[in-house]
């Protein structure tokens, strides 16, 4: 599913409505995202694959908070959609992975 998405201190951050594409995530932390640049020139390619653990961020958390900022999306807002903004962090790495 296409999301917007910020790389930043060592993780990658998701602001969405949320919806069931998370719900799954209470009973597997194992997760694994795409980064995919459609029609990129040749040698220009900037796609990647991240596997790790997720978490959802609680809303408007210190943590939350701070990567609105780092986005520069005002709270204000965020506490204004009629949904919430939810905030899964992706870290990567974990048990789950293999070494090349």
């Amino acid at each position: 599913m296409p999301l917007e998405y910020i790389w930043h201190d060592g993780a990658l951050w998701i602001f969405t409505e949320g919806g069931l594409k998370f719900r799954a995530l209470e009973d597997n932390k194992n997760v694994s995202a795409v980064v995919f640049e459609n029609n990129p020139g040749f040698g220009e390619l900037q796609s990647v694959q991240i596997q790790g653990t997720a978490k959802i961020v609680d809303l408007y958390s210190d943590e939350y908070n701070a990567a609105a900022e780092f986005r520069k999306i005002p709270l204000e807002t965020l506490k204004k959609f009629p949904e919430p903004t939810w905030l899964p962090k992706i870290m990567p790495g974990g048990d789950h992975l293999s070494e090349f």
